[in-house]
């Protein structure tokens, strides 16, 4: 680990070490910011593989817009939710489209 010109310190990588929390917990945290920078889809990829790679379940991972819902506010969760469901690999189009008809009982018209 080296020290940038930042005062934080970096691994080999150039990745920032989290001195002191486990891999789940920094992986989480990065999630975390994430949500609450409003970052883009692609970027929840590489938190979401080393939260997971590091013992965190998918209920987990949740439980992490969970908390931060109330921080950052309830339309960044929900604005990052389709991002963290292609990198937890649910494809939310399919499961759309697999919704249920309408009831007979329900449709116009009768």
């Amino acid at each position: 680990m080296s020290a940038s010109n930042d005062g934080v310190g970096h691994d080999a990588t150039g990745s920032i070490d989290p001195q002191g929390l486990n891999e789940r917990t920094a992986a989480l945290a990065c999630l975390a910011a994430l949500v609450a920078m409003h970052a883009g889809p692609s970027s929840y990829q590489r938190c979401v593989d080393r939260a997971l790679a590091a013992g965190a379940s998918v209920d987990v991972v949740i439980d992490t817009l969970k908390v931060v819902a109330p921080t950052v506010g309830l339309a960044r969760v929900v604005s990052a939710v389709p991002g963290l469901a292609l990198a937890l690999g649910y494809d939310i189009d399919t499961a759309l489209e697999a919704v249920d008809p309408p009831r007979p009982d329900k449709q116009s018209g009768t």
